[in-house]
């Protein structure tokens, strides 16, 4: 399974570098705003979460969009959505 990924990214890499390198900012940026929120609930500035997973939408709804995949654009173009008034609500 693991070599079925690593042969995977190695793929993607070599057909389309800039795709392959917004998915790999956007999972990044969304694992990380997922690990600063389940390690310290209650104590991080949910600013910088919303961030983050801004940057994850972000980069993964233009990932999708160029790609033509229809369904993980609509849903990243929906967590954009509601980052943007979570970010809002946070700095508000």
């Amino acid at each position: 399974m693991l070599k079925t990924l690593f042969d995977q990214w190695v793929n993607d890499w070599k057909t389309n570098k800039l795709l392959f390198g917004l998915e790999l900012i956007g999972t990044v940026s969304s694992i990380a705003a997922a690990i600063l929120i389940s390690v310290w609930p209650g104590t991080i500035n949910m600013a910088w979460v919303f961030l983050l997973w801004m940057v994850g939408s972000v980069s993964l709804a233009t990932s999708a969009f160029m790609r033509s995949t229809a369904w993980p654009m609509i849903l990243m173009i929906t967590y954009s959505i509601f980052n943007i008034i979570g970010l809002y609500n946070t700095l508000a």
